[in-house]
């Protein structure tokens, strides 16, 4: 993952933190306002009830306005009101919430049904004429039993308005503390904990791999190049660490490469000192040697030994041709080359002196386009190789020799050479030695053959491996890079 899907991520998690939180404020928000509603529910409650109490009262009071002649129109005014309190009563159904506002709702029903009974024998009784009935009836029922008893049953249903309202609302906001204390905590926990996480997973992927960077940099800076815990990840630092481990292995490959050149150069200057000290003895050695063979035609035995020394001198002087070869660089002429023809004339010369029981197939394709070589020095790595695999088949066998293309790092088109034989193999501890120079398992050899192989193929832009099995012969791979048209060597 990218450090900016990181980080995106993060902010996400994060941004889901302050959702929670104001989640958490809108469930309080609303929870308040439904405690709100509650209040609001009771005082309307108590409203209604006052509204009603206040009713009955200025229905009761056009009793003696209606029988003191003051209202002439109370007695309708009385039923106008009577109507209005049926209103009344038929909207505080909702008082009844509970069994005891139920009951007191009951006690005042049945005492304003009392107190309208009571009114219509005092309305009846003025009526017939009966006047003083009808002023004791006020007087004594109105006043004394009926407007008391709705005073008492208005108050009971008042308290019980009262209580149930309180409890209502301290349940309410009982649950609404206790819930918002839970979710507090766990908003709480959760932000701490996503915060940890975060801490951890960024910790883990940014800080830790580049702390490991920043150490291996030092490491380097002091000269280690064989550093260890890179962090490996498909993001930038995975990229960075990866990029930066290539470069740790290429300032070990040129380091490797200064010394050999080091090594080379002191090489170098010793070949050249012992090719001089040695070729002008060997070549007098040589020429005496001549000399007496035409002097002593006659004598067979002394003819034998002077071709012996000849063939000798002729042995070391290859030796060190072979070693100036090695020890100083070859200046390379490359030009546009038919590898399959370099390959032809090679095989052609070998098959001229190669050894009955050693058969040569080749397994060229036709199709390659032309590659940028030193055909000298080309033919010259080609016949080291043949060597070597004549040398590995002392009692015979096959050279397959094939080439073909392929695709080399980032996808790039590459020529393919193989020369494989069905030889003796190398060993397993001998195989990772088989490049270096002086390093041989022949007591004849001088152990440079693979060496100057490697050397000419480095440097012109190839590359050379071995793959071997014991008793299953060896293949030599070789490989160069193949530029399209118009493209820059």
């Amino acid at each position: 993952m990218q450090i900016r899907r990181k980080i995106e991520l993060a902010f996400g998690v994060i941004l889901c933190l302050l959702l929670l939180t104001a989640g958490q404020g809108l469930w309080m928000f609303i929870h308040t306002k439904s405690a709100l509603g509650e209040l609001r529910q009771a005082f309307s409650d108590v409203l209604l009830l006052d509204d009603l109490k206040v009713l009955i009262y200025r229905q009761a009071k056009e009793i003696p306005d209606y029988l003191t002649g003051h209202d002439p129109d109370a007695k309708e005014e009385f039923r106008s009101y009577a109507a209005q309190i049926a209103m009344r009563f038929h909207e505080s159904d909702r008082l009844a919430g509970t069994p005891v506002q139920a009951r007191y709702l009951g006690d005042l029903r049945r005492a304003y049904a009392a107190h309208a009974r009571l009114a219509d024998r005092i309305f009846r009784a003025y009526d017939s004429k009966q006047y003083r009935r009808a002023l004791g009836l006020m007087e004594h029922d109105v006043e004394n039993i009926a407007l008391p008893a709705l005073d008492q049953a208005v108050a009971s249903l008042h308290r019980a308005l009262y209580a149930s309202s309180f409890e209502r609302v301290m349940a309410q906001a009982q649950s609404f503390e206790r819930t918002a204390q839970m979710v507090s905590l766990l908003a709480v926990l959760t932000t701490f904990g996503a915060g940890l996480l975060i801490f951890l997973w960024l910790s883990r992927g940014l800080v830790r791999p580049i702390n490991a960077l920043v150490e291996a940099t030092r490491e380097v800076g002091q000269g280690n190049l064989d550093i260890q815990g890179l962090p490996v990840s498909r993001d930038e630092i995975g990229e960075l660490a990866s990029a930066f481990s290539g470069m740790v292995q290429r300032i070990k490959h040129f380091q490797t490469q200064i010394v050999e050149t080091e090594q080379m150069a002191s090489i170098g200057a010793t070949a050249v000192a012992v090719a001089h000290g040695l070729r002008n003895p060997l070549a007098s050695v040589r020429a005496l040697a001549q000399v007496a063979l035409v002097e002593h035609e006659s004598f067979p035995a002394v003819n034998e030994s002077l071709h012996e020394i000849i063939a000798e001198v002729d042995r070391l002087n290859a030796r060190i041709s072979h070693l100036l070869t090695f020890a100083v660089p070859a200046r390379l002429h490359p030009v546009s080359a038919d590898l399959n023809d370099v390959i032809e004339r090679v095989v052609a010369d070998f098959q001229q002196i190669k050894p009955q029981q050693v058969v040569f197939a080749l397994h060229l394709d036709p199709g390659l386009p032309s590659v940028q070589l030193d055909t000298v020095h080309m033919k010259e790595v080609l016949r080291e190789i043949v060597l070597n695999a004549l040398e590995a088949m002392p009692d015979g066998g096959d050279v397959r020799v094939a080439t073909k293309r392929g695709e080399g790092p980032e996808g790039r088109p590459i020529l393919i050479l193989e020369v494989a034989d069905t030889g003796r193999g190398i060993a397993v501890e001998a195989l990772p030695h088989v490049f270096e120079p002086f390093y041989t398992t022949r007591a004849d050899g001088t152990g440079l053959g693979l060496s100057i192989v490697r050397r000419l193929v480095e440097q012109q832009g190839g590359t050379v491996a071995v793959e071997s099995h014991p008793g299953a012969g060896a293949c030599v791979r070789l490989t160069f890079p193949l530029h399209e048209p118009g493209e820059r060597m």
